[in-house]
């Protein structure tokens, strides 16, 4: 078979999707992407939530739609769009796994929609979503850990976490820094009182120390 007659099998064999297919698809995969851009919302427990990275999820299910109806309705087409998509560079880091997560969430959206198989996309969205909102409600009745902060000209590392033990379920030091004069301590606490009588009580007990109470999601590294 030669190169023209290869040219010519591409551009025959190109099959028309139906408009009400288009917009039955899109419809679908808008539909499935404002659940995903809710469920993002809601579960969301980040310091900075972005209204602009929840509309890029909802938009890339869109475009992954239309862009999965451009290939298997033309085949010349699909062949080209391999080399197009090759030379566009994303140059923003998704620095949380839960929101590249997300990602391939409205990725799949857009396959199982753009190719007709609405049953996957809706079932599997439903699932995804139930089980991403009960573990959210679930995380927010347990304890949430907070960083103690510790400055001062002489830290009494024994006496400090004899305290510590006395107020809290677990404590763990998780950094030290300590130069001429001055020495900074940071633990990872757990406990189950109320924060205001907590550090009141360290206040007390040391009261030429500067202590801050930080709370935290997320894991810190290091030990």
């Amino acid at each position: 078979m030669s190169k023209t007659e290869i040219i010519k099998y591409l551009i025959a064999n190109n099959t028309s999707i139906p408009v009400i297919q288009i917009l039955s698809g899109l419809l679908v995969a808008l539909c499935l992407s404002v659940c995903i851009y809710i469920v993002y919302r809601k579960t969301y427990t980040g310091v900075m939530y972005s209204k602009d990275f929840n509309i890029t999820i909802l938009m890339l299910a869109l475009v992954t739609t239309f862009i999965i109806m451009i290939i298997g309705s033309n085949l010349a087409l699909s062949l080209g769009l391999v080399g197009a998509l090759s030379i566009i560079r994303f140059r923003t880091a998704v620095k949380n796994s839960r929101d590249a997560a997300f990602l391939f969430w409205a990725i799949g959206v857009g396959l199982s929609c753009g190719t007709g198989v609405y049953t996957i996309g809706i079932i599997g969205s439903v699932m995804i979503g139930a089980v991403l909102l009960i573990f959210h409600k679930l995380s927010i009745s347990e304890k949430n850990p907070y960083l103690l902060v510790i400055n001062g000209s002489r830290i009494d590392s024994e006496k400090l976490e004899a305290s510590l033990k006395k107020g809290c379920i677990r404590f763990v030091l998780r950094m030290t820094n300590q130069t001429v004069n001055q020495t900074e301590c940071t633990y990872e606490l757990l406990f189950g009182g109320t924060t205001g009588d907590f550090l009141n009580q360290l206040h007390n007990e040391f009261p030429d120390l500067d202590m801050h109470l930080l709370s935290y999601q997320g894991e810190l590294g290091g030990e």
